[in-house]
């Protein structure tokens, strides 16, 4: 996941702070970095939302919100990046935003320790939150996909979009041991926005280096005191870098992933100078799925859509470009 986008933002983390008047309480220090997403106003008015709280095997709880237009034959599950925020907050991205107008059904899941008071302001319970793991969020994730399918159609068609940490998220929905084969078989379309490939321990590493260098050393002792209160600047608890998925390596579950749904479509978009999560890694991904189709081995649909200056956020070219694809997608199941 990226953890922060090129310069340093002294804000709480949202998918974008203009949309989210609600501030988190001063239980958690201000995150300093944000993956930060564009906010539109809404094309169509919104669609009654639907609430479940998923728990995982740790015992950790998350919050799954569910729209579901009328007619909807197609659930879409969103994920952003790191942060202290609400999904139904702010801004998700092109995917979200068009999802009703488009007939589609909208997923998303906030993260454990997220949540509102009774005035319907964000609270963020910091010793909830700082307990959760990647593994929670990928948890939370297909228990709350599993459940959102049985809101749907029988024939109801899954296409998941994660962004930096959502992308890992996703990722790992489909390609981890123990992965719903249900979830797997549905899935029509992946899309994957600023995928970090790097494993969290050394990609959080050298975000900091580059982007806080006078904290290197600060980050590193609180890595090894378990300093919560300086690693949730970060939004990141000692918790999520001590879980074994934070040394993993992502290309593997690729592999599974194509070896389960050989020709499962994934598109990567990616900005040519993103530092979060650097490109070469991505190209790297596309060349060694083609080096394995050519060989008759099991191959995933990898197509990789390269944007020039575009950062870790992307631009309206990817917007542009989500628009077409999900303008693409056959209106029905027979198609």
């Amino acid at each position: 996941m990226a953890v922060m986008d090129g310069c340093l933002q002294q804000r709480a983390l949202a998918p974008d702070a203009r949309s989210a008047p609600p501030q988190a309480e001063p239980a958690v220090d201000p995150p300093v970095v944000l993956d930060e997403l564009r906010v539109e106003p809404p094309a169509v008015p919104p669609v009654d939302v639907e609430t479940r709280r998923v728990s995982t095997s740790t015992g950790l709880g998350c919050q799954a919100y569910l729209r579901i237009p009328a007619g909807a034959t197609r659930l879409a599950f969103v994920a952003s990046g790191t942060g202290t925020y609400s999904t139904t907050q702010g801004d998700m991205g092109p995917l979200a935003r068009m999802a009703s107008r488009a007939g589609v059904a909208l997923l998303t899941v906030d993260k454990p320790g997220i949540s509102f008071d009774g005035r319907g302001q964000l609270r963020v319970i910091a010793d909830v939150f700082r307990r959760h793991t990647l593994a929670d969020l990928v948890e939370c994730g297909r228990l709350a996909a599993s459940w959102a399918l049985t809101r749907m159609p029988d024939d109801a068609r899954l296409v998941l979009h994660g962004h930096s940490e959502g992308a890992q998220v996703m990722v790992r929905v489909l390609g981890e041991a123990g992965a719903e084969p249900a979830l797997l078989s549905r899935t029509e379309l992946v899309v994957l926005t600023g995928l970090p490939l790097e494993p969290v321990v050394s990609g959080a590493a050298r975000q900091v280096a580059l982007f806080m260098p006078r904290e290197l050393a600060a980050f590193a002792h609180a890595r090894k005191t378990h300093d919560d209160d300086w690693l949730m600047r970060l939004a990141m608890p000692s918790a999520y870098f001590d879980h074994p998925t934070a040394r993993e390596h992502l290309e593997p579950l690729f592999e599974a992933i194509a070896a389960a749904r050989p020709g499962l479509r994934v598109e990567l978009f990616h900005g040519e100078g993103d530092r979060n999560a650097p490109i070469a890694l991505v190209r790297k991904l596309v060349s060694h799925n083609a080096a394995a189709r050519a060989h008759g081995k099991p191959a995933l649909d990898l197509r990789l859509h390269a944007y020039v200056d575009a950062r870790h956020s992307l631009d309206e070219r990817f917007d542009h470009d989500m628009e077409d694809l999900v303008a693409s997608l056959p209106r029905t199941a027979t198609e």
